[in-house]
């Protein structure tokens, strides 16, 4: 996993947190319904300790808040591996038609987390 130590400088880069490049599995339910048996499951492509983006080909309109439970690894956290629960809401949505992953790029900002240590 690639450090992109992004801060606010010349690279016009707009976040604040430093981002790892990261493909973890990433869960999401709506807001509004029970965590069920069957989230909605996506990949990772940089997460921080702000937020994470994934790639869909399903649009999350901006200022959406949805649940999500994810897996930090062991070399992101410095320890032991953290399973993250809580919730977070769309900031960012770019169009990425022909990407062959996903249509659409999607930044959600952390609001409320729950960390768990594994071993």
């Amino acid at each position: 996993m690639r450090n992109r130590g992004s801060r606010f400088d010349e690279s016009g880069e707009r976040r604040a947190a430093v981002r790892h490049i990261a493909s973890l599995r990433l869960e999401l339910w709506p807001e509004s319904s029970p965590r069920g048996p069957h989230p909605s499951l996506f990949t990772t492509t940089d997460v921080s300790t702000q937020g994470f983006y994934f790639l869909s080909a399903r649009l999350i309109g901006v200022g959406s808040r949805v649940k999500f439970r994810l897996v930090l690894p062991r070399e992101l956290t410095g320890g032991f591996a953290e399973l993250r629960s809580g919730m977070a809401r769309c900031v960012r949505v770019e169009n990425i038609l022909g990407h062959g992953l996903g249509h659409f790029g999607i930044g959600m900002k952390v609001e409320r987390v729950h960390v768990k240590k594994k071993a």
